[in-house]
């Protein structure tokens, strides 16, 4: 049988499609009601619905359109989701633009249009609380299988939508003719909540007290998974921060590393609000509780205090170094910790040096928290002759006392002024002249009064008082060093003082004085008994009192149950006063040094007290000059004698 295909008018296919369906039994036709009507699927809880077949035309526009049902369901924040489904046939005609205020409260709007599938207008809805209100969205012919069309409702709260029934609608918008198929089956819509809220993070430290050598790790918790989170969102104070682990992404961790070199009390690290979450919010920032700097170097002082006796040079005579850095005589100088260090001098062959402190031989082991002092004594050596001179022709040395009381001890609100008073007392027996003062952190330190003569000679049992003030802006532990002269003789004492910042912790202070029951002793020496006074100047008491002299032995190191001790409790109290002696035997002049120590509220001070003895060298024979001029006889002759062993050792 041969089949003749004639073209046919449109009339005459709707009439054979139409007669087509009346013997075949079809009827799942759905037609658009007069006028342009709606058909409708109905899609509840995913079941499927009828299939619907529009007729497309050239003149006619193909609107997708959403029919809410809100019955039993609580209008708020949602996006329904029209997914393009498979089997679409394409509107080959321009869209229309429906009209709607997609900005005020109770409308739908489009958010937007996914793949290829563009929106080209936003719907309106004059009443979305009642029941099968009809949305209408129209979509372009580029829309494909898969792409989705995501509407949201502005409700008037941020309300979360419960369980909802849409129904799916496709329509021909002019002639209600005949349909052809659209849907292969019913549409899928998904109904989510509108997220409208902000994502958040937290941001925590592991060590919120760094020193050098430290890092922290840095824990970034948020509310939901950020989009485009990276360290560039991240600002770090006297740091930086490496890569940022996302393997959880709710849970993100990075290491801070300090910058070395830097104290610094107020750091916090902060999150931007440059990331987002999946619906685009942008994200909230945060700050890090506040966490600590200090990566300086941990460091301790040494003080190398310079003593000449005799002959005709002073202490600048004597350049000295630490390390071959260097120092000047009675200035504490920081250097790191730990570590070994050699106190060296330019020494000069009239004059024998000795070391006494804590530098035996010259070399210091240096540890954080005890400070150290080396003391090289240069006497000058006088050869050897024949003969015997009174001890009153030697020269006798001096012997001063430094004490130093910081007001207040304590700056517990943080930075502040600090004035030091300075009482300096002649413990000695000779006048000492050409006095210094030298701080290491205070300056200028300025004569207050106690020159009762005005002679500017610190006389005997004379107490001349200084003043400096400074500000502090961290716990700080302050040296000053004090010389004086006499008889060509250097005399030094050195006081330290703690004032605690930012803490009401009152630091304890401690006081030590030495005295020897002789300055001179003649050729070849004997036996000196040292008597230590030990006080405290302070507001606490003092626990594990310490006192050690590095060339006397015999002190009782760690004091227990001394007589001065009034109240029987083991504590140096404030109104307390306890003495200690020593004896030892010397073969040459000696300068020693004792260390007074005691503990109080986790914290220790100390004092030091420096004296020297002279053991005199062999005199010369008696001249026979009359007696007025064996002063000036003798500094001719020791004016000669230097000379002469000069040129035998130049």
């Amino acid at each position: 049988m041969n089949l003749y295909i004639k073209k046919l008018n449109k009339n005459s296919i709707i009439i054979i499609f139409a007669l087509f369906l009346v013997f075949t039994g079809y009827n799942n036709i759905v037609r658009a009601a007069t006028g342009g009507g709606t058909a409708t699927i109905a899609v509840d809880g995913g079941a499927q619905g009828a299939g619907v077949t529009v007729v497309q035309s050239t003149s006619h526009t193909f609107t997708a359109v959403l029919t809410i049902n809100v019955s039993g369901m609580t209008l708020g924040a949602a996006s329904p989701t029209f997914t393009i489904p498979t089997g679409f046939t394409a509107p080959n005609a321009s869209p229309v633009a429906v009209a709607g205020d997609v900005n005020a409260d109770g409308k739908w709007s489009v958010v937007s249009g996914t793949g290829s599938c563009v929106v080209d207008s936003a719907p309106g809805s004059p009443n979305t609380t009642a029941t099968g209100q009809v949305i209408t969205v129209d979509i372009t012919a580029d829309c494909a299988n898969g792409d989705t069309i995501t509407l949201t409702y502005k409700g008037t709260s941020n309300v979360a939508m419960g369980a909802t029934a849409l129904t799916v609608s496709t329509a021909d918008a002019g002639d209600p003719g005949p349909v052809t198929p659209l849907l292969a089956g019913s549409p899928t819509i998904t109904v989510t909540a509108a997220d409208v809220t902000a994502p958040t993070v937290a941001v925590t430290m592991d060590d919120d007290a760094l020193n050098i050598g430290d890092t922290s790790l840095v824990t970034f918790t948020f509310s939901e998974t950020p989009v485009e989170f990276a360290t560039a969102d991240v600002t770090v104070a006297n740091g930086s921060i490496g890569a940022i682990d996302t393997s959880n992404p709710l849970v993100q961790t990075a290491t801070y590393t300090p910058t070395n070199g830097i104290t610094d009390a107020t750091n916090v690290i902060t999150v931007g609000t440059a990331w987002t979450d999946a619906a685009l919010n942008a994200g909230v920032g945060d700050d890090s509780p506040n966490y600590t700097i200090d990566t300086t170097a941990a460091t301790e002082t040494i003080t190398v205090i310079k003593l000449v006796v005799g002959g005709t040079k002073v202490v600048a005579d004597f350049p000295l170094f630490v390390n071959a850095s260097g120092v000047t005589s009675g200035v504490a100088n920081s250097f790191p910790v730990p570590a070994t260090y050699t106190v060296t001098e330019t020494s000069n062959t009239n004059y024998t040096a000795s070391f006494s402190g804590f530098c035996p031989g010259g070399v210091i082991s240096l540890t954080l928290g005890t400070p150290k002092i080396c003391t090289i004594t240069n006497t000058y050596a006088i050869p050897p002759v024949s003969g015997s001179v009174s001890l009153s022709s030697a020269p006798v040395p001096p012997l001063i006392d430094v004490l130093k009381v910081p007001s207040p001890l304590a700056l517990p609100s943080g930075p502040g002024p600090v004035t030091y008073t300075y009482t300096l007392r002649n413990i000695g027996t000779v006048p000492v002249t050409n006095i210094t003062m030298a701080g290491d952190s205070c300056s200028p330190i300025i004569f207050v009064s106690g020159d009762a003569n005005a002679n500017a000679k610190l006389e005997v049992n004379e107490r001349w008082v200084y003043r400096c003030t400074t500000t502090l802006s961290q716990t700080h532990t302050n040296v000053v060093t004090t010389t004086g002269w006499a008889n060509g003789i250097s005399a030094v004492d050195i006081a330290t003082a703690t004032v605690v910042v930012g803490a009401s912790i009152v630091p304890p202070l401690i006081h030590v004085t030495k005295v020897p029951n002789t300055f001179l002793l003649s050729s070849p020496g004997g036996a000196v008994t040292y008597t230590y006074t030990v006080t405290n100047p302070g507001t606490v008491p003092l626990s594990n009192v310490s006192v050690t002299d590095d060339k006397c032995t015999g002190l009782p190191g760690r004091v227990l149950g001394h007589p001065g001790d009034l109240n029987k409790n083991n504590l140096l109290e404030t109104n307390e006063t306890w003495s200690f002696v020593c004896q030892t035997n010397l073969t040459q002049t000696t300068t020693n040094t004792v260390t007074a120590s005691g503990d109080a509220n986790g914290l220790t001070a100390r004092d030091f007290a420096i004296a020297t003895v002279v053991v005199s060298a062999p005199g010369f024979p008696k001249t026979g000059f009359p007696s007025e001029e064996k002063k000036g006889l003798w500094n001719y002759a020791m004016n000669l004698l230097e000379n002469l062993w000069n040129l035998s050792f130049h």
